[in-house]
């Protein structure tokens, strides 16, 4: 699965798009190999069938990775990303359907994936973050638990972490309330000189 998936990624950020290459290895790959990343293909074109979601739970690291192939597939790593209500949709659902699957997988694919940003924060990057932030912790508010955002907490905790931008504006929207405080601080630091300075400063303050 590891070439399959390196094949995908590759050829999503260079066309966007997968081959028919791709899909065919995809869909000729063993149920086990392919375990997690089935609903994901889909989203991305592929032409194969989604079996029922297994009782076995997928590693968390793999359900990441397919949501990060999706959210190449948005141009979540460009500072202009492209998207519509329904492909988010489709998005979340195909993000959720993973046994075992939790609403900060999504953030944690979109916040890896934004490390790759360019400098600063785009109006419609930012447009696209809140967004998402209003699927994770509006529409999906029954999903949302405080323990599946303590790994964002430890990475805006720690003083050696460098955040970008983007990041930043990723979890001052979607981190619950409680883990925010011993947070600001790096998450203003990161938005430092954008225009979205004082509107995060706000949110926070909320």
């Amino acid at each position: 699965m590891k070439t399959i998936f390196l094949a995908a990624e590759h050829e999503l950020r260079v066309d966007g798009v997968l081959s028919e290459a791709t899909c065919r290895a995809f869909a000729q790959a063993d149920d086990a190999t392919k375990r997690g990343f089935e609903a994901s293909f889909a989203f991305l074109g592929c032409p194969i069938g989604i079996a029922a979601t297994p009782c076995e739970p997928v590693p968390p690291a793999r359900r990441v990775e397919a949501i990060s192939l999706m959210m190449l597939r948005l141009g979540a790593h460009t500072d202009t990303p492209r998207w519509s209500s329904r492909v988010l949709d489709d998005m979340f659902d195909a993000a959720l359907r993973p046994s075992g699957a939790t609403i900060g997988d999504i953030v944690k694919a979109l916040f890896a994936v934004l490390a790759e940003a360019p400098p600063g924060l785009s109006d419609v990057q930012a447009s696209f973050i809140r967004e998402v932030a209003l699927y994770v912790v509006g529409r999906q508010r029954r999903a949302y638990a405080t323990e599946d955002f303590s790994w964002l907490a430890e990475i805006l905790a720690d003083p050696s972490a460098t955040t970008g931008a983007a990041q930043a504006y990723l979890a001052a929207y979607t981190m619950p309330v409680t883990l925010v405080p011993p947070c600001c601080d790096s998450i203003l630091r990161a938005l430092n000189s954008t225009r979205f300075e004082e509107e995060v400063k706000r949110e926070l303050e909320d």
